[in-house]
């Protein structure tokens, strides 16, 4: 993720703050595709959210508890937002009048690229948080049904990410809308793979001598990374997953302790929440 921000957003530094680029070969610019690449962490706290909820769903199925998670959400971003519009008052930078920052409160209209006015540009993922929190329950109701109802409403999004994307590019300006079509079927991903136990599953089954699952791990990152602006945002559903299956299993000794396995995966999903 600091990679993406630092690296990810070349038209928003000052020319002469800009850093020296590491090219090879035909103009392929190392640096930008490391920033590219740092995009994948925000398709891995999607999952991981998710993984993270259905672990927890005891508490999440409360909505009492949900709403004080948007509460506590909500209040450490306007901490931070606060601070944002104090400097930028005090270096007479513009400000946003009161109808934008009653929609930035709630991470609507917070864009990267936006020079316009003050606002914390990366704050979109509060909102989205915020309607996952809402929505998460659809997750749980559709385990009543035929798995194959839980896989079309994942499959139903990423369509329609796919689609909104090609056929209406203007709906990328509206962060919330667009994101819980990009997000959704990732963070249902996540729940999906928790509540099957996906994870244990395929680590008990795949033999540790193996190592394709490195290479084709490679192999996606570097084409993730290359051709994102084209289809990164249509593979991070794939790409994430087995990030996270690849970390996790490294971390407990190539699969040798699954006990350690459960437990990276257990906190680093219950921190995404």
């Amino acid at each position: 993720l600091l990679a993406h921000h630092l690296w990810g957003f070349p038209t928003l530094i000052d020319e002469s703050n800009i850093l020296i680029p590491l090219v090879i070969g035909k103009g392929i610019n190392i640096t930008e595709l490391i920033g590219h690449f740092g995009k994948i962490s925000v398709a891995i706290f999607a999952f991981l959210s998710g993984y993270g909820m259905c672990q927890n769903w005891v508490k999440y199925q409360s909505v009492k508890y949900r709403l004080k998670k948007i509460v506590i959400s909500l209040t450490d971003y306007w901490i931070i937002c606060a601070i944002f519009l104090f400097v930028g008052s005090l270096t007479r930078e513009p400000l946003p009048n009161v109808r934008t920052l009653l929609l930035n409160m709630f991470g609507i209209g917070c864009s990267a690229g936006s020079k316009e006015y003050i606002s914390v540009g990366f704050a979109w993922y509060i909102g989205f948080y915020c309607i996952m929190l809402l929505i998460i329950p659809l997750a749980m109701y559709l385990k009543r049904s035929f798995w194959i109802d839980q896989v079309a409403v994942v499959v139903i999004f990423w369509s329609a990410s796919i689609v909104a994307a090609k056929y209406v590019p203007e709906i990328k300006n509206a962060a919330p809308i667009w994101n819980v079509f990009r997000y959704t079927p990732i963070v249902f991903a996540g729940f999906n793979v928790a509540y099957y136990k996906i994870f244990d599953k395929v680590a008990s089954k795949v033999p540790t001598a193996i190592k394709w699952r490195w290479s084709l791990l490679l192999v996606l990152s570097v084409i993730y990374s290359m051709y994102y602006k084209e289809i990164g945002k249509y593979i991070e559903l794939f790409i994430a997953p087995l990030l996270i299956y690849c970390f996790c299993f490294a971390l407990s000794k190539e699969g040798k302790c699954k006990r350690k396995f459960t437990k990276v995966l257990s906190k680093i999903s219950n921190e995404s929440t």
